[in-house]
Formats: structure tokens, sequence, C-alpha cells
């Protein structure tokens, strides 16, 4: 099994061309994670601009089974850059069993949907704070202004304020929180 323990990490401004900007863990059926007390600060994935947009400015999981807690997110970024590739600002999850977030703060991130996590799988967040993450396509309606979901989302005793959607002009966008929808 392809597996990660991170405890009390710091990653900071780290970019990455396609997945996660601080840490990609791309184990489809094998892959285990596991981080405590960390703090990913400023990663940026994608290129910007109209060239190559990204998943998961800090992170993007692709295994069975994830635990984050205790973790804070600050200021990363997964811009959109004309292509719809640019999800989740701070998470992109497709877990094929669970991510937990738990006990964790988001804050301050931007994506083109999801501006704190994109979910394509199982999520569950947990006595978590996401605040103040946005997305922005000016080409296309962006979804989520905290989370963007096409998978399974369960929330609990979490806190989701002043996150906005962004979209261009004379486009909508979805879900100033949360967007779920078809994928």
């Amino acid at each position: 099994a392809s597996t990660l323990v991170s405890n009390t990490d710091v990653f900071e401004t780290n970019t990455a061309r396609s997945a996660g900007g601080a840490i990609a863990l791309d184990a489809p059926g094998t892959g285990q994670m596991q981080l405590f007390d960390g703090l990913l600060v400023g990663n940026t994935v994608g290129e910007g601009g109209l060239s190559f947009s990204g998943q998961g400015g800090a992170l993007e999981f692709r295994g069975i089974i994830g635990l984050i807690e205790d973790t804070q997110f600050l200021n990363n970024t997964a811009p959109e850059s004309g292509d719809g590739n640019g999800l989740g600002g701070a998470i992109y999850n497709a877990a094929t069993l669970e991510l937990i977030l738990a006990d964790s703060t988001i804050s301050g991130s931007n994506a083109g949907d999801g501006g704190a996590i994109y979910n394509e799988g199982i999520l569950s967040v947990a006595r978590s704070t996401l605040v103040s993450n946005s997305v922005t396509d000016p080409g296309v309606e962006p979804r989520g202004g905290a989370i963007a979901s096409t998978g399974t989302l369960n929330l609990s005793n979490s806190t989701l304020s002043g996150n906005v959607v962004n979209p261009g002009p004379g486009n909508t966008g979805d879900g100033g929180a949360v967007a779920v929808f078809a994928g």
C-alpha cells in the first residue's frame, strides 16, 4: 500500500503543475494518508493565466482512506485557466472509502470550483471551520465557495462562513458555501 503519515509538518509556498501543490497522493485502490497538526500555506497548483489549471492547491488525494486532523490550510490556490480543471483551492478528494477532515481550518483558498475542497469521492467534514474561501471562473459558472461535491458529502458540527462565488459577466454561480451536483 502507498502510505503517507505527516505529523506537525509545514508545507509552505510549494507549486505543482497538475496535482497537489504541496502533496499528491495518487494511489487509487491502495493509498492511505494521515495528516496531523499540520500547516499547509500558500501552495499552488496549475500555471494560472490561460495555460493549464490543476487539482488540489495544497493536497490531491486519490486513495482508499485518509484522515486530516488539527490541520490548517491557509491561502492555497487552484486557479481556473479556462480548461475547467481548477478544482479544490486547498483539497481535491477522490477517496474510494473516505477522506475525513476533523478539527481543522481551511481559510483564504481559491479555485475555479470548490474554493476550499472539491470532492469526487466520499468526504466527511467534522468540527471544522471553512471561512473566506472563494471560487472564481470568468468563463463558466463556478460552484461551491467552500465545497463543491459530485460525490458523497457528510458535514457535522462545522462552520462555513464568508465563502464567495465569483462568476464571470453574464454567468451565474452556485452554492456560496456548498454546491452538490451530478458529475
